[in-house]
């Protein structure tokens, strides 16, 4: 791989972490289910729909206006450009204007990082929903909360070892010259009848962020390992011991984890798409470069970066469930 390609290939890969990063964040905040404790509170309904309304905004603003649209689609019109100009090439001037449409229209800012901060405003809007179930959690005052922060400890192990699973790209994917597709994998936990209640028949999300799978086949299950066997099994031992009240504040609790992670200004979310919008930039701005310049680097460089960007798919996020079996095992399905 030569000087150029190693550029944009140094590009390419923290710009779409980041796209695979905020992908997992958003896929799991648009699984999170608030608990009947709210839900069928007719004062919260409000709180409910709103929430609801947001996360699916935010979901869509996403996947469709940022990564379908801007993203994938600007990828695939800048190939196109420099294959049409391989069969029939236009002076470097001509050929740099139609690139530079593709990336910026008619504005001064490129559309991919118009939209990147169009997002980060609406995730940014969630923080008045951490608000409000903070304010829910306030209300619980006759619960044991040393039991429910236990359960919560369990939550963030699994979390913390379904990541261990993770995959992202790297250098070796790119030189390999090979198509990968992507797809985000959320996990849900069916409780059953754990804790005391009718409420606790609903599975709980445990996952802060869903798991990012790269590959030429990204459908398949996660792994049940032994060590996330015995943590579900001990997240059961500590469920069970709650009562409806505690249990409700657990899934409260959970729902506050996966908001703080995507709306705090410092959290990995909101981060992630500021690289977003500070990488995409740097190819966009290779067509508005001098005519020296891009005759003598830019336009290969951008060439590169397109092809490398070509590499990869998208798939619609999966949600797997864990269920326990009558001998005791877990087992997880599509």
């Amino acid at each position: 791989m030569n000087g150029l390609a190693r550029t944009a290939q140094d590009t390419v890969i923290p710009f779409y972490n980041s796209i695979l990063k905020v992908q997992a964040y958003l896929t799991a905040t648009r699984a999170v289910v608030l608990p009947a404790q709210i839900t069928g509170d007719p004062s919260y309904v409000q709180l409910v729909n709103d929430f609801n309304a947001w996360r699916e905004g935010l979901w869509d603003s996403f996947w469709s206006a940022l990564l379908n649209a801007q993203v994938v689609s600007q990828v695939h019109q800048i190939s196109q450009l420099f294959s049409q100009n391989e069969i029939a090439p236009v002076p470097d001037d001509i050929f740099q204007s139609e690139c530079r449409k593709v990336f910026f229209s008619d504005k001064t800012i490129s559309t991919v990082q118009v939209q990147a901060v169009k997002l980060a405003s609406g995730v940014g809007e969630g923080q008045t929903y951490l608000s409000q179930l903070s304010s829910i959690v306030t209300t619980f005052t006759q619960v044991d909360k040393a039991k429910v922060a236990a359960a919560l400890k369990l939550v963030e192990e699994l979390n913390t070892q379904f990541q261990e699973q993770e995959q992202s790209l790297n250098a070796d994917m790119l030189a390999a010259d090979v198509a990968y597709a992507t797809m985000a994998i959320n996990v849900s936990i069916k409780i059953g009848e754990m804790a005391a209640g009718d409420e606790a028949a609903d599975p709980i999300t445990p996952l802060i962020e869903g798991v990012i799978k790269i590959g030429q086949d990204v459908g398949k299950a996660l792994q049940l390992t032994g060590e996330i066997q015995d943590t579900l099994t001990a997240l059961m031992e500590a469920v069970q011991v709650l009562n409806a009240d505690e249990y409700q504040l657990m899934q409260i609790e959970i729902c506050r984890s996966q908001l703080a992670k995507v709306t705090e200004d410092s959290g990995p979310a909101l981060q992630g798409l500021a690289r977003i919008e500070r990488l995409w930039g740097i190819s966009a701005g290779l067509t508005k470069e001098d005519i020296d310049i891009w005759s003598a680097r830019g336009a290969e460089d951008l060439s590169n970066w397109a092809a490398l960007s070509s590499l990869l798919s998208f798939e619609l996020p999966t949600s797997q469930t864990i269920q326990p079996s009558s001998s005791g095992a877990w087992s997880i399905t599509p």
